[in-house]
């Protein structure tokens, strides 16, 4: 009598490729052309998790930042974390949260809440406030859309 070993080797299916599947999650995935290509006014673009983890940040080719990078991080890291976790404490009584909007002298910075991330952007000046909520829904919709 042959003893059988005490585990069996398993071959993955045939559909699952590593490279395939990494490939596939790297084309799903928001990246910054995708937010530039938005609006022409959005100067910076980031990305971090709710924990603040920082996926990306990266400012438009050809536009030089008003403030030094470790800035631009802290704004992406801390405050856009800090900003929306205090306002998502009252969509309860408020309704759900679209954006929030810091108006500076130079240019506008805007925080997009997204499901499990949220994306910063700093507009020129010159893009009316009006516009803000269709530009988040365009980024929204980008990343509904990197999610499918």
């Amino acid at each position: 009598m042959v003893a059988k070993p005490a585990y069996q080797r398993v071959k993955p299916p045939k559909s699952l490729n590593l490279f395939e599947t990494l490939f596939a999650t790297e084309m799903r995935r928001l990246k910054p052309e995708d937010v530039f290509a938005v609006h022409p006014g959005i100067r910076f673009a980031g990305l971090a998790s709710r924990n603040g983890q920082v996926l990306f940040a990266e400012m438009r080719e050809g536009i030089v930042s008003h403030t030094p990078e470790s800035i631009d991080r802290t704004g992406l890291e801390d405050h856009g974390r800090y900003f929306i976790k205090t306002a998502e404490e009252e969509v309860k009584w408020s309704g759900s949260l679209d954006h929030i909007a810091v108006t500076y002298e130079k240019y506008v910075v805007v925080y997009v809440p997204l499901a499990e991330k949220y994306v910063l952007i700093s507009l020129e000046k010159s893009v009316p406030a009006e516009s803000y909520t269709s530009i988040c829904k365009a980024i929204r919709a980008l990343d509904l859309k990197k999610q499918d």
